[in-house]
């Protein structure tokens, strides 16, 4: 997927890759350009780790037939091209490339900046095999095999001692300053209004990137489609853009599988929207439902959506919490169903199942509260 995120290093230097232009004495054009494209053994924002071997198939199967382009900034078109990848290894550090370039002048004037050092490198992947472990603390997860589809040169570095910069689908963590926990939530609207502080409501007049500050999740092969933009947490609330916290578990929600869920997304973005959610938790001063230590149960939950009902009392509430709420009812009738089976023969969900199910129930209580 698409995203420049910054890489942040446990303790380990990596030294500054350098990409290397070459130049034909004859015409004057740059015909190749080459560097190290993803550095082994870097602990990113996201939690995610390339490993040595990582590329070993890829470059195998997918080099010499020509398919991994050089891209312009993760733009994937024919105006963003740059040329072709020809050869690449993996080194000690990372993955070496080196690609012909077309004579065309967006390109020479990418190799022109890449060579006075004003560009840097990032690539563009999907996970083909991966496996999580806890490392200090915090899960992390080693990517074994990869999918290459491009490398692109892009404006920033991820980190002042490398050239790498991972390419994800989750929106970097914005710190968005937070609303008041009572004030209601209307995806709908909110993302409406969002358009309009971004530029639009029409395509044509949108800073995407401002509009994508919005979201947690996104699709940087459609950057100008609002269907790429998934998990809305954020309104404009006196002319900022803020996260409102009943958005946030509104996502929340939809990341413990409610609604739908978040699909297409893979597991990968789905643990990075996470750990991007719980850092707006932790700004509430509470924890993320897939962090919390402790157990729940179906009469917990039923309990507290008795106090979440009667805090209602003398209130009008929206359609749109009925509708929670009769849900809330129905999935907790399930539970305690699937808890007491009348005989031996039903079948019942696992334990995890039931303890997921019951996060969901917390979530809704706290959208609909």
């Amino acid at each position: 997927m698409s995203e420049l995120r910054n890489v942040t290093f446990d303790h380990l230097f990596v030294p500054q890759a350098e990409i290397k232009a070459h130049k034909d004495s004859g015409t004057g054009l740059y015909t190749r350009l080459e560097g190290i494209a993803s550095v082994f053994g870097v602990v990113d924002e996201q939690g995610d780790i390339v490993e040595k071997g990582a590329f070993t198939k890829t470059i195998e199967e997918r080099v010499p037939r020509g398919l991994v382009r050089l891209m312009d900034s993760h733009r994937y078109d024919i105006s963003h091209t740059l040329g072709t990848v020809r050869e690449a290894k993996e080194t000690d550090l990372g993955l070496w490339f080196s690609a012909d370039l077309a004579s065309t002048p967006d390109a020479q004037v990418a190799a022109q900046k890449a060579a006075e050092g004003h560009l840097k490198l990032s690539i563009g992947y999907q996970t083909v095999n991966d496996a999580w472990e806890k490392q200090n603390g915090r899960m992390v997860r080693k990517l074994k095999e990869v999918k290459l589809l491009e490398i692109s040169l892009v404006p920033l570095a991820a980190n002042e001692s490398t050239a790498v910069t991972l390419v994800k689908a989750v929106v970097p963590f914005q710190d968005l300053p937070l609303a008041s926990e009572d004030r209601p939530w209307d995806a709908a609207a909110a993302e409406l209004r969002v358009r309009r502080w971004a530029g639009g409501p029409d395509k044509e007049g949108i800073d995407w990137a401002k509009y994508r500050k919005a979201f947690v999740l996104w699709n940087p092969k459609e950057p100008e489609n609002f269907g790429s933009y998934k998990l809305p947490i954020a309104d404009i609330i006196d002319g900022k853009l803020m996260a409102v916290p009943r958005g946030i578990f509104a996502a929340a929600a939809a990341l413990m599988g409610a609604r739908g869920g978040v699909l297409p997304f893979d597991e990968g973005d789905i643990e990075g929207a996470k750990r991007h959610i719980s850092r707006y938790y932790k700004k509430m001063g509470r924890v993320a439902p897939w962090d919390r230590d402790e157990k729940y149960n179906p009469w917990e939950i039923a309990i507290s959506m008795e106090e979440a009902l009667s805090r209602k009392e003398g209130r009008v509430l929206s359609q749109a919490n009925l509708d929670r709420l009769k849900e809330v009812l129905r999935l907790i009738q399930e539970i305690l169903k699937a808890a007491e089976p009348e005989s031996e023969e039903v079948s019942t969900p696992s334990s995890a199942e039931l303890e997921r199910r019951a996060r969901m129930l917390q979530l809704e209580i706290e959208l609909a509260s």
